[in-house]
């Protein structure tokens, strides 16, 4: 995928009620949902179709298990079992699949989630601040 598909797709959360992150636009969403858990930081990040290249349905769920074995790992206590949300990365376009991903809910800066991306070798990610606008990240 080009930047500009990172940049136009949507970033849909599931949580109840559901909702879509755009990049460069605030949501109010996010912002209560970062209030709520404590958290300042959030990035929205999958497994699926490592360097752009579509892959088969269980290549896909055998990437992303091992992506949320390394979530769990690190973010793991009874107060934090709430800081992944699945989610689905859509093409606004409808020319790439939508992908399974989640949203990591924390207080940090970018590192890890570029750490993340270059072992699953991910183009990007989403990465949310305090301010509630989601930035596209590029790493490979």
């Amino acid at each position: 995928m080009t930047q500009e598909k990172y940049l136009d797709a949507e970033y849909h959360v599931f949580t109840e009620p559901p909702f879509i992150l755009k990049v460069g636009q605030f949501s109010k969403e996010l912002s209560a949902l970062h209030r709520s858990t404590g958290s300042d930081t959030s990035f929205f990040i999958t497994a699926f179709n490592p360097l752009g290249v579509i892959q088969s349905a269980a290549d896909n769920k055998k990437f992303m298990r091992s992506l949320l074995d390394c979530l769990v790992d690190k973010t793991y206590s009874e107060e934090s079992r709430q800081r992944l949300i699945f989610g689905s990365g859509n093409s606004s376009d409808g020319s790439w699949p939508d992908e399974v991903s989640v949203l990591v809910l924390y207080n940090d800066g970018p590192n890890w989630p570029i750490e993340l991306c270059r072992q699953f070798k991910q183009n990007a990610f989403i990465f949310c601040a305090e301010d509630a606008i989601p930035q596209c990240i590029m790493v490979i």
